[in-house]
């Protein structure tokens, strides 16, 4: 995800800085750094608050997935204690019973 982020960041602030430079052209004004600084650091914060908020949208489903994986896994395991326990019952009840002919 870190890679997601710097590839973006880095294209973006390429065609912003191509923004300025095309502007300054068109208008025929000097550049100063403040042009390329202050679009920069607009683009850098905004795309850093997108990235940490899917960075804790993703931690929320990873904990809601967690949550649902532990109770199929209670589920599973009482399931089978209880097929355990039925299983058990019927082996104590067959050799209890013997048959008319014996």
């Amino acid at each position: 995800m870190f890679r997601a982020y710097v590839n973006i960041l880095a294209l973006s602030l390429g065609l912003s800085n191509f923004a300025v430079l095309a502007l300054a052209m068109v208008s025929g004004h000097a550049l100063i750094s403040r042009d390329f600084i202050v679009p920069g650091a607009v683009i850098v914060l905004i795309s850093s608050l997108v990235f940490f908020l899917l960075k804790l949208v993703r931690l929320h489903d990873t904990r809601i997935a967690a949550r649902a994986l532990a109770q199929h896994s209670t589920q599973i395991a009482n399931f089978k204690a209880a097929m355990r326990k039925q299983t058990a019952g019927q082996q104590e009840f067959s050799r209890g019973i013997k048959s008319w002919n014996s």
